[in-house]
């Protein structure tokens, strides 16, 4: 049986490279749709959903500064929720820790087997063998030393090199058979196998965790990526959403969540911050002015708070209002651009007047210099 596991433990190598040609087939396999692959091998239950969503509620309640910080600026635009994406965290942090584990085990398999068969191991260049020595009976007795010696030292005595020495020396005195070398050499060799033996086994399990949590916030860094990726088609389509308020709240009569709900379906990057207001307004219990208050206070740019601001008048107050004012808004960014076209145009002409003038000059100077050059003005007589 022990013959059949240290066989096992010598192919332990094989577990990581299999795992990983696992993770790349199925990447390639579903990289176009690898989100919402991963997300459908989860529990369709509606108990088991209400009851995992209840325990990240109680862990991270929504009126937590991270829970707002995640939902309102990592998830923006983003149709993953604050809890897939706590999934998807902990999926990463324990198949990499896992990983990293594994990884260990093997080094430490390859390394222990080296230390066993490798005859002319780590040593010091004064006691590297000669070649009239027999190396097989001096690997023989040095692998035979360290066997005892693995039995009697432990891994608290590697701290003390000359405490490990005096054991190796013992050991080899004890057993009083003449070694093919002198006995410092043999101690010297003994002791850089045990000395690894041991340190390839020291296990940091509080880096090996800082890592996996290092790898579990790539998530987070890829939505960052997305979202400054997706930065102008997300301008883009605030515009979009401006004018179909205004196209579809100028039919009468009109009704707010209606036009609401076209907006849904006709965004992409706000649909869920459009879903969680309908949401927001269906139920009695919120405050319809506190819906925007929190989302106007975390946009990072005008063009949102304007947006969101015209959407609190159309909801609140007046919708007739809220139309015009978006109307007025388009008139004046027309007029800006305008403007800027107009200063742009002027400062293209100023450039090439000012080019004209220079180049004017500098053919003046090229037909004056070599006139001068050749005049001579000593000769002049006043």
């Amino acid at each position: 049986m022990k013959m059949i596991v240290n066989r096992a433990v010598n192919y332990f190598y094989i577990l990581p490279l299999c795992l990983a040609f696992i993770f790349v087939v199925s990447y390639l396999l579903k990289r176009e749709n690898r989100i919402k692959k991963v997300f459908n091998l989860m529990p369709k239950s509606d108990s088991k959903t209400k009851a995992f969503t209840w325990v990240f509620r109680k862990l991270i309640p929504v009126e937590s500064k991270l829970y707002r910080y995640y939902s309102s600026v990592l998830l923006k635009f983003s149709k993953i929720s604050f809890e897939k994406l706590c999934i998807c965290k902990a999926m990463a942090f324990f198949v990499t820790l896992i990983l990293i584990l594994l990884i260990k085990q093997t080094n430490i398999v390859i390394e222990t087997k080296e230390i066993f068969t490798e005859v002319n191991y780590k040593t010091d260049f004064i006691y590297k063998l000669s070649e009239t020595i027999d190396k097989t009976d001096i690997f023989e007795k040095e692998i035979q030393y360290l066997s005892e010696a693995i039995e009697t030292i432990t891994k608290k005595d590697i701290i003390n090199e000359q405490i490990v020495q005096m054991k190796i020396r013992n050991i080899i005195l004890e057993n009083n058979i003449e070694t093919p070398i002198p006995v410092e050499s043999m101690i010297n060799r003994v002791y850089h196998r045990i000395r690894d033996y041991y340190e390839i086994r020291n296990v940091n399990f509080f880096n090996y965790v800082i890592w996996a949590l290092g790898f579990s916030f790539i998530p987070e860094l890829l939505l960052i990526v997305k979202n400054m990726y997706i930065k102008s088609e997300t301008e883009r389509e605030l515009r979009f959403l401006k004018k179909l308020i205004i196209m579809n709240g100028s039919i009468k009569p009109v009704d707010f969540l209606t036009v609401l709900k076209i907006l849904i379906s006709k965004s992409k990057y706000y649909k869920n911050i459009l879903l969680d207001i309908e949401e927001s307004n269906r139920l009695n219990s919120t405050n319809n002015k506190e819906i925007y208050k929190f989302r106007i206070k975390k946009a990072r740019n005008i063009e949102e708070k304007i947006f969101f601001e015209k959407l609190d008048e159309a909801n609140n107050y007046d919708f007739d209002q809220a139309i015009n004012n978006i109307e007025n808004e388009f008139k004046l960014e027309r007029r800006e651009l305008a403007r800027k076209i107009r200063k742009r145009i002027e400062s293209i002409h100023l450039s090439g007047m000012i080019g004209a003038m220079v180049i004017i000059v500098l053919m003046i100077l090229y037909l004056i210099i070599p006139w001068m050059e050749l005049y001579n003005m000593k000769q002049m007589v006043f």
